[in-house]
């Protein structure tokens, strides 16, 4: 799935990464794990992977702040702003059960402010990596 990848609903989880890196290698497999895992469970969610390498994303990195490979950012449609992956990197089900609590956290927070409550997202981006660390 490339950069462009779209999802039902607007929710892609992004890993950004450089072909060099140690440990992006090691994630590659794991994320492609959980991405079939993400897609049978969820309509709604799509995993995706960028070469920060390649001339035309290399304005990404600066433009979400990455400072460090691999880098995980949640892009939610109608949202400029990612939210910052902080779980695990090493299995494929750690990455699927953090992204399933992730998905819930974020349907939530659409639900609550399809109800009139306040847009509570900048709450959401500050907490998260306490919650999901």
């Amino acid at each position: 799935m490339g950069w462009g990848a779209r999802a039902t609903g607007g929710r892609r989880f992004i890993e950004k990464d450089a072909p060099w890196c140690g440990h992006c290698k090691r994630l590659q497999r794991e994320w492609t794990e959980a991405s079939k895992s993400m897609s049978e469970l969820y309509s709604d969610v799509a995993l995706a992977k960028v070469d920060l390498t390649r001339n035309e994303n290399v304005g990404l990195q600066r433009q979400f702040a990455i400072r460090g490979y691999p880098s995980i950012k949640i892009f939610k449609d109608g949202d400029p702003l990612p939210y910052e992956y902080h779980g695990p990197h090493q299995n494929s089900s750690g990455i699927v059960h953090n992204l399933v609590e992730v998905r819930e956290k974020l349907v939530r927070r659409e639900r609550e402010r399809d109800g009139g409550h306040q847009d509570q997202d900048q709450d959401f981006r500050e907490s998260e990596g306490e919650a999901e660390g």
